[in-house]
């Protein structure tokens, strides 16, 4: 369990903090740039719940909730050497990723939640997964052996694939790109896939300075979640409403007197554009 006894612990005023195996790194790191990109990807998301979303997408965008924090947790713990990898996997159920994710293939009813996921943030490290947490504190006491990272497995991203895949038969297919906006909550969707866009490419970043799938590095399915979750979200504001307005190749057609020539293209700069 997370305990956070000080939110102020002024350990990061040197322009460090601390990963979740007690490294120390500049907040320069892309790593921490990372991380703090998936925080920002949660807040919008919550913006997008507090604006009010369907029943089914609010409790989609739960679940995506409590994911990011095992993302962060995720990203924030380098990869172990492949020995202590192996022991962190001991006893695991190859289903057991299965289990914590929402299962598509149970969601044919509009109606109908993902299955609840398994309470696996109770086993989450202490010193995770807030990176803007620059506290020594939570690391495990001498002798206590520290709680298995959480770790995004590639059962929440082929349960989301199966997700994409259903919204998209029940919405049908796109004829244009959509102009983000809509009802609040689907502009806050629009902008949460986004900002997880832009989280992609931060965790990219990260994965070129630090490596994938090595000592020290980055796991690929973090990677992976992360280009699936951009996907995720633009269908989810698109079934929240937000797919009203389509892009017209050339902007807005204006009439010939008002600056477009004969083929409705706009003229000079400035010119067709007056309200």
């Amino acid at each position: 369990m997370v305990v956070l006894s000080r939110i102020a612990t002024k350990t990061g005023d040197a322009g460090t903090t601390s990963l979740a195996d007690a490294s120390r790194v500049a907040k320069t790191d892309p790593r921490v740039g990372a991380i703090g990109a998936v925080a920002e990807l949660g807040a919008v998301i919550g913006l997008a719940r507090s604006a009010g979303l369907a029943p089914r997408l609010d409790r989609w965008a739960e679940r995506i909730l409590q994911e990011l924090f095992d993302l962060g947790a995720d990203l924030a713990t380098p990869l172990p050497p492949a020995a202590d990898a192996a022991d962190d996997a001991d006893g695991a159920s190859p289903d057991d990723a299965d289990d914590a994710v929402p299962d598509a293939a149970d969601d044919a009813s509009p109606d109908h939640a993902p299955d609840d996921a398994a309470d696996a943030a109770d086993d989450a490290d202490d010193a995770v997964p807030d990176a803007a947490d620059d506290s020594d504190d939570d690391a495990a006491p001498a002798g206590r052996p520290r709680a298995a990272t959480p770790r995004i497995a590639n059962g929440a991203i082929s349960a989301w694939e199966q997700v994409i895949a259903q919204l998209a038969a029940e919405l049908g297919p796109l004829r244009s790109f959509i102009l983000p906006g809509g009802p609040p909550a689907a502009a806050q969707l629009h902008l949460a896939a986004a900002v997880a866009r832009r989280a992609e490419r931060a965790a990219w970043a990260a994965a070129e300075a630090h490596g994938i799938g090595q000592t020290g590095g980055l796991s690929h399915d973090a990677l992976r979640y992360l280009n699936r979750l951009s996907d995720l979200l633009f269908q989810m504001a698109r079934a929240a409403g937000g797919q009203t307005e389509l892009w017209r190749p050339g902007g807005r057609t204006a009439e010939p007197s008002r600056g477009a020539d004969s083929s409705g293209r706009i003229g000079p700069a400035g010119a067709g554009l007056d309200p």
